[in-house]
């Protein structure tokens, strides 16, 4: 597989899941048609108050993102960027395949309730991990076969992939309390958050990267994560102790996680069954399954 092809198929993947979506967008659309435009703005209100922490929030992450590569570059090697990409790239869609984006728009609608928010926050936290944990091995299962079938001059990143993957069940454990302070708008905290983020990040790979190389990266990684989820959690704790779950709570599982488990895999099964049927008259096939 070449470059062209590869590059040919992300746009029109893109373009693809663009059209897909665009008759909903355009249903979501229809009823604001009829509403007038306000005459009063109300972005400068929000970048006055809690809106100017996010926009040096990402300012700050743009830094990091842009360094990284150059600091690969200067200490190890061209060579070794693009094997960071394709490990950083193998990690994105073991993480992208785990669905938590629903609770970002759940979340800020209950957040008042307090009993409500605990129990999601709770099983939310227990699921993904599940759910992460499952994602890493068949993703560590799957993954290095497809790189070594279509891209095998990249299979000496699997390595780092190795080392990497085993963050995301990690970072399971405190990605839910991102969900809960965002809806808190504790947009000050997040960019005091983020500040820490990079200055953990430039010197570790100052130091790191020339005394071991690209395995640095993967150092200053699980460096960052611990000490950055810790940070987190603790300010959760002290924004909302109601919410701080017992260590009991995250490894039971009883009858309710059982319930749930059986209702998520009825919905999962009957949301598949169309594309499933469907599959099969397009191959022709037949049979007790297709009635």
């Amino acid at each position: 597989v070449d470059l062209r092809t590869v590059l040919l198929s992300l746009v029109l993947s893109s373009l693809g899941a663009s059209l897909f979506l665009l008759p909903a967008a355009v249903r979501s659309y229809a009823p604001w048609r009829g509403l007038a435009m306000s005459r009063t703005s109300t972005l400068p209100q929000a970048l006055k108050t809690y809106g100017k922490w996010g926009a040096m929030r990402r300012l700050l992450a743009s830094i990091t993102e842009q360094a990284e590569p150059w600091l690969i570059k200067v200490f190890v090697s061209t060579e070794a960027v693009a094997l960071f990409v394709v490990a950083r790239s193998l990690m994105a869609m073991v993480t992208g395949f785990i669905p938590t984006r629903t609770l970002g728009v759940l979340v800020p609608m209950r957040i008042t309730d307090r009993a409500w928010s605990r129990r999601v926050y709770v099983r939310g936290v227990k699921y993904h991990v599940a759910l992460t944990t499952l994602g890493t091995l068949a993703g560590a299962a799957v993954f290095p076969f497809a790189v070594h079938l279509f891209f095998p001059k990249y299979a000496v990143a699997l390595p780092y992939f190795y080392a990497l993957v085993g963050t995301a069940p990690v970072a399971a454990v405190f990605s839910l309390s991102s969900f809960f302070l965002h809806a808190m708008r504790r947009q000050r905290f997040f960019f005091f958050h983020r500040a820490l983020k990079t200055a953990i990040a430039l010197p570790s790979l100052l130091i790191l990267l020339p005394l071991f190389g690209l395995w640095g990266l993967v150092v200053e990684r699980w460096i960052q994560l611990l000490i950055m989820g810790v940070v987190l959690t603790l300010y959760l704790r002290r924004s909302a102790p109601e919410l701080a779950p017992h260590f009991r709570d995250l490894t039971r599982f009883g009858k309710e996680d059982l319930e749930f488990a059986r209702e998520a895999f009825r919905i999962g099964a009957s949301a598949a069954r169309p594309y499933y049927l469907a599959t099969r008259r397009a191959l022709g096939l037949s049979g007790r399954g297709a009635r």
